[in-house]
């Protein structure tokens, strides 16, 4: 790349290739040829060095049609007293939210499910600020974003059931107005997690709420429009952790069901290690962190495509995670870290 080159989006890619000739101009991009990669220069320059590296457009190997979507959770300094791998960042600084939409963007994700705590009280204060930043943010690139109920919006609550009436009418009032807000055949989408450790009953939630299309974790659940796929690893030894093909066998599983709609996912390992205990894991004190290998999320996208070419229907795929840094799920740092980019 000349140092007089300019740098512009490749029409092919979506990332950014050269522009060539003057009388008529091409953009081009010698190092995608059509593959679906985006060049990420060094320091963000022009240079006559190659770049950095290439980041992977993870949109252009799914289906035709089907649209990505990346779930994003908020962290905030450790305002909950806890030692976090996450406590450099503050999700809801505009800045924050802004650098993450733009490199989300970047490799294709056309949208966001942001795992929320409600709004009054937010237990995981201030997801919901940083949640409207994100709804804003997100319409300025023309992407998505829905709402995924996280059971801790209640399960601290003196009624939970209370609490989820509170979070459910904030949601209508606050979220499902927004022009960009996710639907599925003109219904917007709701996303339980972790409702049934909770002691919430899913089923009889999504038939007191037909408007919304209702989606449970890994299998569809009475009155439920369909389900969503999640990060797992509950094959082979240890219970699947360490298991080299843990995602193949996980997605092969979830996308041989007949549920009526069907969200699979991509995840690319997992570490639950407790960063004030290394020897344990974060959720279960008394046992020694689950730690699945890294770089299997191709195996995910593999199995996505051949349930396609079978005939298998699926609106959308999730990235289980974009930022989940106390389960090593996050595919967001990976990726940039590895470019040389910051983001917080």
């Amino acid at each position: 790349m000349t140092p007089s080159s300019k740098c512009q989006k490749c029409p092919t890619c979506h990332g950014w290739g050269t522009v060539k000739g003057k009388r008529k101009p091409e953009i081009i991009c010698p190092e995608c040829r059509g593959k679906g990669y985006i060049v990420v220069l060094r320091n963000g320059r022009k240079t006559k060095r190659k770049p950095k590296m290439m980041l992977l457009n993870i949109k252009s190997q799914l289906p035709p049609g089907v649209k990505l979507w990346a779930n994003w959770m908020g962290w905030f300094n450790g305002a909950d007293g806890k030692k976090h791998r996450a406590n450099i960042c503050q999700s809801d600084d505009i800045r924050t939210i802004r650098n993450q939409v733009l490199a989300a963007h970047s490799v294709g994700i056309d949208g966001f499910v942001v795992d929320w705590y409600s709004a009054t009280p937010d237990y995981a204060q201030p997801t919901d600020k940083a949640t409207q930043l994100l709804a804003v943010a997100s319409l300025a690139l023309g992407m998505e974003f829905s709402i995924m109920l996280d059971s801790g919006a209640f399960k601290w609550a003196p009624d939970r059931n209370k609490a989820l009436s509170v979070a459910m009418a904030y949601i209508r009032q606050k979220y499902v107005p927004m022009e960009n807000y996710s639907k599925i055949n003109s219904k917007p989408i709701l996303w339980e997690f972790g409702w049934a450790n909770a002691g919430m009953d899913v089923s009889s939630f999504a038939r007191n709420n037909p408007d919304f299309i209702v989606l449970s974790q890994t299998s569809v659940k009475p009155n439920c429009a369909g389900s969503f796929g999640w990060v797992n690893g509950g094959w082979g030894p240890n219970n699947g952790f360490c298991a080299p093909d843990a995602p193949h066998n996980y997605m092969r599983d979830y996308l041989s069901r007949k549920d009526a709609l069907q969200i699979p996912c991509l995840f690319d390992g997992f570490n639950d290690t407790n960063p004030n205990d290394t020897a344990h894991s974060i959720w279960y004190k008394d046992k020694a962190p689950r730690i699945m290998p890294y770089g299997q999320w191709q195996m995910c996208l593999d199995e996505i495509n051949k349930a396609a070419t079978q005939g298998k229907k699926f609106p959308a795929v999730q990235i289980c995670t974009w930022n989940d840094y106390d389960e090593g799920t996050a595919i967001e740092p990976q990726v940039l870290a590895q470019a040389g980019l910051k983001l917080f």
